[in-house]
């Protein structure tokens, strides 16, 4: 399950899953028309480390979180995933993987949660190389 124009967007409603084809995805309303400098700041710095495998340029990127109810804790989520990814393909370990099947992989954490992401193939990634990233990414993860 990645961002992409042929497949889905998961929304878990208690319990539950909702797919939802991306065509019928529409943005919300801007609910923050203005956005405070740090942000900004902050915002551009994650943007500048997943940009090579996430298709949305800064002005996007910073009109979803405008959209967002809560801005703050969506950055953070951002930050969270361009820090794992940054460490994940700064290992020469990884070198032969592709940066966006990693990038999808730590994605699809934050939308489809951890137990469904292990179990998935992503991109030219096998599921134990998937499980492998998984496993990086919540190893100090305190839920």
């Amino acid at each position: 399950m990645t961002v992409d124009g042929n497949r889905h967007i998961d929304k878990t409603k208690q319990r539950g899953v909702i797919n939802i084809p991306v065509d019928q995805i529409h943005p919300g309303p801007i609910r923050h028309p203005e956005m405070p400098e740090w942000f900004l700041i902050e915002a551009q710095a994650v943007h500048d480390i997943v940009k090579d495998v996430f298709d949305m340029s800064l002005d996007e990127f910073l009109l979803n979180f405008q959209r967002d109810s809560d801005p703050s804790h969506e950055l953070g989520v951002w930050k969270w995933i361009a820090t794992k990814y940054s460490e994940i393909i700064s290992s020469p370990l990884v070198s032969r993987w592709n940066r966006k099947s990693i990038f999808n992989v730590i994605f699809d954490i934050t939308v489809q949660g951890v137990a469904e992401t292990s179990t998935s193939e992503v991109g030219d990634l096998s599921r134990t190389e998937v499980k492998a990233i998984v496993d990086y990414c919540i190893r100090d993860r305190k839920d």
